[in-house]
């Protein structure tokens, strides 16, 4: 599986450079196909590549839309790709060399926040919006994909890793001993979103969040 992370500030200013590298450690792994960042005013995002379909090999991550006012990173495996091929306009030779990442990117271009009732399969995704100056995250209903943010300071930290926001050294960790407590009671279960980290939390499966001003 791809992972990915990074920073966004809504207030505007640059981004925690130091924390960013921090995360980027994190989340490197051997054996995988290499790591790509993008980093300008606001907004930061790391993308550690996993190639594991014919079409991922034209994947290329932080993806930029072809009109330039979308930024995406992401880990897909995305079903009916066909279908969904057909409602976005597609012949089946583009479809070939269109990786998940840009079937999302079409996608979220073409039906905005409703994208995620068009998209089959285990995702999770976030989309910076240049227009818009806001953070689109986004997971599907029943795959094994996560996301995880947290928010201090005025910035928010977001990864498909926990390691990649716990490994931040001017963020203080701190166990979150209530959802500890509720996981280890049976018939209980944890929370939708918390984590057992304070203030770390996960996108709710099916659900999406947009983050702007």
């Amino acid at each position: 599986m791809s992972g990915f992370f990074g920073i966004f500030r809504p207030q505007g200013g640059p981004v925690d450079l130091e924390a960013f590298e921090q995360m980027k450690s994190a989340m490197n792994r051997e054996g995988f196909d290499g790591m790509e960042t993008h980093v300008e005013d606001k907004i930061a995002l790391g993308h550690l590549m996993l190639r594991v379909s014919p079409e991922s090999q034209y994947d290329k991550q932080p993806l930029k839309s072809s009109c330039g006012n979308y930024l995406l990173v992401g880990h897909f495996r995305l079903d009916y790709r066909d279908e969904l091929g057909d409602k976005l306009g597609l012949t089946q030779a583009e479809l070939e060399v269109t990786p998940d990442s840009q079937l999302a990117m079409l996608a979220y271009q073409k039906w905005k926040e409703k994208c995620v009732h068009h998209l089959e399969g285990d995702w999770a995704f976030v989309i910076f919006d240049f227009n818009n100056q806001s953070l689109f995250i986004a997971k599907d209903p029943f795959g094994y994909s996560a996301i995880f943010f947290r928010k201090s300071g005025g910035l928010y930290y977001f990864s498909s890793l926990t390691d990649c926001i716990s490994g931040i050294s001017s963020l203080k960790n701190e166990i979150n001993f209530i959802e500890f407590f509720r996981q280890s009671i049976p018939n209980v279960g944890p929370s939708l979103n918390e984590t057992l980290l304070k203030e770390v939390y996960s996108i709710e499966a099916g659900s999406y969040l947009i983050i702007d001003f």
